[in-house]
């Protein structure tokens, strides 16, 4: 369903496996991986941000059950959808903030899930909280945290 020509459905199908990663795990890794990733730079905003919820859950999921090292590389997609949310300046990024955040924050993900990239991270969301004018108050309070 994810490589669907239909919107609707590409998105349906991610949100579907946002409430319901376990399902999404029972793929081979790299099937899960490969999808998602097709996900995450769909030219849909809506859908990759459906892709980035269900990438969210999926490695929620696995860290839970300490099998994380597959998805790993999952990383560096989901923070690549930042900057072209930022540019679109909608409520889109403070939502994907939001998701990473609470990735970030879950106590059995490990920290190295995002260390190669923490200073670019660091950089795009300090640039999001200084400017004041491009972005409402709620993504650079999401951006801050």
């Amino acid at each position: 369903m994810f490589g669907s020509e239909a919107l609707a459905l590409r998105s349906a199908c991610w949100q579907i496996y946002t409430e319901l990663p376990e399902w999404l795990a029972n793929e081979p890794a790299h099937n899960a991986v490969s999808g998602l990733t097709a996900g995450l730079k769909d030219e849909s905003g809506g859908v990759k941000l459906a892709a980035l919820g269900a990438g969210v859950a999926l490695i929620c999921h696995q860290a839970g059950i300490g099998k994380i090292d597959a998805y790993a590389s999952l990383a560096l997609p989901m923070l690549e959808l930042l900057p072209p949310l930022a540019a679109e300046r909608s409520s889109r990024l403070t939502e994907a903030l939001m998701m990473l955040v609470d990735l970030a924050t879950m106590p059995k993900v490990p920290a190295r899930l995002f260390r190669n990239y923490l200073g670019s991270l660091l950089t795009f969301c300090l640039g999001v909280v200084d400017a004041e004018d491009a972005y409402d108050e709620s993504s650079r309070a999401t951006a801050l945290e």
